[in-house]
């Protein structure tokens, strides 16, 4: 019974994700007409793009307390559910400020699910294959990422006709994935014993994880090398490659690339962790060859372009996966989503702030290039931190 209910876990943990990375990345390929209907500046579009972001930066941690609480299973479907129906409202928005006051609450759903899919996976499968069963769902990421990213504007604004018309759709889908959690998944039968430890510690055991540095270092990690760069190129590499003189559906297109390529790195990359018993070399070296790819795209005609994002999308998957289920090896079962809830939190806080920082740095120099310099600095420091952080793979496990 309990082997039948794994393929479930992983099928709707994919959905979710999947259902939440639409309704948050749906957004960057119609900016440019959200910036023109409401007369916005750069900084205010940035704003509004990582209003999820802020929100998810704040809720993670929460979400990953009442996980252990109260249940990963439970508290992931509050959010699904809360992300789907403000992803729908946000098309009645006849304001900025309103459109942008829901685009927060898709954040607040966003920051419920994300703490708990890790800890539900680290409960229902074995540690060693946790990271290929993380693989597995975050695919759910990028295939999200890439319909987004590619169909918005091609396809579902057409169909639907206008901006407004594409939060209704990705919206709706986001909610049939909701009914679909609610129905078919449960909590595991080990959640209850972590439960009365978690509820009993609770205190010592926050304090415990704030006190662990490598928790700290992780995180950094996170924010630096997986969600600043992610969420810039999501955000806002339409506009660069726009700026470069390629189509809005053409920049769309190379954007999405990022998300593509990830599709099988986001698997094999983990597999293969696990297969090597290994986490360091995939982490560091995934940061130097992003490094290498955001220097030379500066430079790079559109045919090179292509090459380059698909490379970038990798190695940023490689950073954004290992990262989820790393510090989960840093700590006991029963605290695991707490500890994943603020390397979340602390990992999103740099996701709200690169796009914020990028379209602060439009509007003064008036182009991306010193955003994109940024971005290799950043990924080439998160080089530099994995090696302070202990190999957690089976084959040399220092916890």
């Amino acid at each position: 019974m309990v082997a039948r209910k794994k393929p479930i876990i992983l099928m709707c943990s994919w959905l979710v994700i999947f259902g939440a990375y639409i309704s948050v990345l749906c957004v960057s390929p119609v900016l440019n007409i959200i910036i023109n209907e409401f007369n916005l500046t750069s900084s205010q579009a940035g704003f509004f793009y990582s209003a999820p972001i802020i929100t998810l930066a704040i809720f993670a941690f929460i979400g990953g307390f009442l996980g252990d609480n109260i249940g990963p299973r439970k508290v992931a479907g509050l959010g699904i559910t809360i992300l789907s129906i403000s992803g729908i409202l946000r098309g009645i928005s006849h304001n900025f400020l309103v459109l942008l006051l829901l685009n927060f609450i898709v954040g607040i759903g966003w920051g419920l699910i994300f703490p708990n899919l890790p800890k539900l996976v680290k409960l229902w499968f074995s540690d060693r294959f946790s990271g290929t069963a993380t693989g597995i769902y975050s695919t759910g990421v990028f295939v999200g990422g890439t319909l987004a990213l590619s169909l918005t504007v091609p396809v579902v604004l057409p169909l639907m006709g206008s901006w407004r018309g594409i939060f209704y759709f990705w919206g709706a889908i986001s909610g049939l994935i909701a009914i679909i959690w609610w129905v078919l998944v449960r909590e595991p039968s080990s959640f209850k014993d972590n439960k009365a430890i978690s509820t009993r510690f609770s205190k010592r055991i926050l304090i415990e994880i704030l006190k662990n540095k490598y928790i700290w270092l992780v995180a950094i990690y996170f924010a630096l090398a997986a969600n600043v760069t992610f969420y810039i190129i999501t955000g806002w590499f339409p506009t660069f490659f726009v700026d470069k003189g390629i189509s809005e559906a053409g920049a769309g297109l190379l954007t999405s690339l990022t998300t593509l390529a990830g599709l099988p790195a986001v698997f094999l990359v983990p597999f293969a962790s696990d297969r090597l018993g290994l986490r360091k070399p995939f982490l560091w070296i995934s940061c130097l060859i992003a490094t290498l790819g955001f220097v030379g795209i500066i430079f790079t005609s559109y045919t090179m372009d292509f090459i380059i994002m698909i490379v970038i999308g990798i190695t940023i998957t490689a950073t954004y996966v290992m990262s989820l289920f790393l510090p989960l090896e840093l700590v006991r079962p029963e605290y695991a989503g707490t500890a994943s809830g603020v390397v979340i939190s602390i990992g999103y806080i740099g996701g709200a702030m690169g796009p914020l920082i990028a379209g602060r740095i439009k509007d003064i120099t008036g182009t991306l290039t010193p955003s994109i310099i940024m971005l290799a600095i950043l990924t080439f420091i998160s080089m530099i931190l994995i090696f302070f952080i202990p190999e957690t793979g089976f084959r040399n496990r220092k916890l």
